[in-house]
């Protein structure tokens, strides 16, 4: 668990800089998205980096309202990942550029960018949030989030049989880093919802949860696991039922 502890900050930036890059293109981050024309042998001999390329935009800060920054996004994301499945087919190449499959992705962008779908109007609530929270990611709750950690690491530790189950197997880290991460999002969902409102927040949870972000740190089976742990801590109740409601979202099948 000492390894654990060591780790924890390492774990905690990485999953900082996957929020600020690949993660924040499905959370509509302010960055302009486009895919260049090439020839097929002249795209395989790059990087698809190189091919579809990631510009800082140069308009998104001027726009006023939610309405605009959705509407100047869309077609943009809709490129960029339409420029990434292309690569990829045509170079016989996996780039593990987005956390879920193609199809998924694709399907999640066009409803979250349907003007009269529920998923469109919770992310026009939440944009606001989602600006602010690019800049304070590091901040956002640091006290509970320590303090959760502390509470289940001294928990696995006193549970000597388990504990050293958990570390013959692996999955001590596993879990640790995977409570680390699903910290973080809890912490950005409880930022949305109390400057933004509970449909922010579940617009959030959504994108998330189908975007495949979450499969691709902690298996269900880690996820129920922790919850099983969390609910024997001693948590206070409002911050407890914030943690399960993010924790259920993300093992619901």
């Amino acid at each position: 668990m000492l390894l654990m502890r060591n780790n924890f900050f390492n774990s905690h930036n990485q999953f900082i800089r996957q929020f600020n890059l690949k993660m924040w293109i499905l959370v509509f981050a302010p960055l302009l998205l486009v895919c260049s024309g090439e020839y097929q042998s002249d795209i395989c001999e790059k990087k698809f980096d190189d091919v579809c390329l990631i510009e800082e935009p140069t308009t998104l800060n001027a726009l006023s309202s939610s309405e605009e920054i959705m509407h100047t996004l869309c077609p943009l994301m809709k490129g960029y990942t339409q420029c990434v499945h292309n690569y990829e087919r045509t170079c016989d190449v996996n780039t593990d550029e987005f956390p879920g499959e193609y199809e998924d992705v694709k399907n999640l962008l066009d409803e979250a960018c349907d003007d009269n779908t529920k998923l469109h109007h919770e992310l026009l609530e939440a944009i606001p949030c989602l600006k602010n929270a690019m800049g304070v990611m590091e901040s956002i709750c640091p006290e509970d989030r320590k303090k959760l950690l502390t509470l289940y690491t001294e928990h696995m530790e006193k549970d000597v049989e388990a504990n050293i189950r958990e570390l013959e197997t692996g999955n001590a880290r596993y879990k640790y880093d995977c409570l680390s991460q699903l910290e973080d999002i809890v912490c950005l969902a409880e930022y949305t919802m109390e400057n933004c409102g509970g449909h922010a927040r579940d617009g959030v949870l959504e994108l998330f949860y189908r975007s495949g972000a979450i499969q691709s740190m902690c298996s269900q089976d880690a996820i129920s696991e922790i919850f099983d742990v969390l609910s024997q801590l001693d948590i206070e109740e409002p911050r407890l039922n914030s943690v399960f409601y993010t924790f259920h979202r993300f093992t619901q099948k």
